[in-house]
């Protein structure tokens, strides 16, 4: 399983969600600090979304 060894959790949570290893994630780009903090804000929402939604 490569999506895991390449790409960890975000390849696993794309996995589950599309079942499609063949797709390429790319990086994110930032310009600052900033930016990076809200890219990660937004994953982490993410992850916390997903979760509630698997634990009903």
């Amino acid at each position: 399983m490569k999506f895991k060894e390449v790409w960890g959790l975000w390849g696993i949570i794309k996995y589950q969600l599309d079942g499609n290893v063949d797709d390429k994630i790319f990086k994110p780009i930032f310009r600052d600090y900033n930016d990076l903090k809200e890219i990660l804000r937004e994953a982490l929402d993410m992850y916390e979304d997903f979760k509630r939604e698997f634990s009903r």
